[in-house]
C-alpha cells in the first residue's frame, strides 16, 4: 500500500512522468499498482492515480492498476488513523491520466471500484490539454459510485474535443451500468 501522511491530504501516484518538451520517450510497463491511499485529512482537492503522464511521448505497456476504494485500509504505525475515503471531488479518482504530450496505450488493465462523499467521480483513463492517445487491447472498468455531481467514466476527455477513435483498437470500456452520470466515453 502506498499512502501519504494522514496529515496531509493531497495527490498520490503509483507512477508519476514529467517530460520536457522534445522527442524524448518514457517507457512504463510490466507494473502492478494498487492500494494507494491519499492523506486522511479530509482536504479538497485529494486524488489518486495510478499512471500520470505530462508532456512527453509516453509508451504505457502491460500494466495492472487496481484502484478499489472499498479495500480494508490500515495504516502504518505513526502515520494516523483512517478517516475514511478523502476522494470527495469529482474524477478524483484516476487510472491512467495523460496530460498534453502523444501517449500509446496498449494491453493494460485498470480497474476502479469506490465511493465517497461529495461531489465524487473517477475516470479510468482521463485524457487532458490537447493530448493525442493511441489505445489497443486495454480493459479499463470501472464500477465506482458516483456521488453528488461526480461523473464515472471508463473514458474522460477535458476540454471537450474529438478524440481520435480510428487510433483505438481491441479495447473493452466497461461500467457498473450506462445511466448518467455513468458513461463509457464523457467529453467535456
Amino acid at each position: 500500500s502506498i499512502y501519504s501522511n494522514a496529515n496531509l491530504s493531497a495527490e498520490i501516484f503509483g507512477i508519476h512522468s514529467v517530460a520536457g518538451s522534445g522527442t524524448a520517450s518514457t517507457r512504463i510497463f510490466n507494473n502492478q499498482i494498487r492500494s494507494l491511499f491519499p492523506g486522511q485529512s479530509i482536504t479538497v482537492g485529494a486524488v489518486a492515480r495510478g499512471i500520470a503522464m505530462s508532456n512527453g511521448i509516453a509508451r504505457v505497456y502491460n500494466n495492472f492498476i487496481n484502484l478499489d476504494l472499498t479495500q480494508t485500509f490500515v495504516p502504518a504505525a505513526g502515520w494516523g488513523t483512517l478517516a475514511g475515503n478523502v476522494l470527495t471531488a469529482d474524477n478524483a479518482l484516476r487510472g491512467v491520466e495523460t496530460i498534453g504530450g502523444t501517449d500509446s496505450l496498449s494491453f493494460n488493465t485498470i480497474r476502479l471500484n469506490g465511493a465517497a462523499a461529495g461531489n465524487f467521480g473517477s475516470s479510468a483513463v482521463m485524457m487532458t490539454g490537447g493530448v493525442t492517445t493511441r489505445m489497443n487491447n486495454n480493459i479499463a472498468v470501472n464500477l465506482s459510485t458516483a456521488s453528488g455531481t461526480g461523473i464515472v467514466a471508463a473514458i474522460r476527455k477535458l476540454p471537450a474535443g474529438p478524440h481520435d477513435a480510428t487510433s483505438d483498437r481491441n479495447n473493452l470500456y466497461a461500467g457498473a451500468t450506462l445511466a448518467a452520470p455513468y458513461y463509457i466515453y464523457y467529453d467535456g
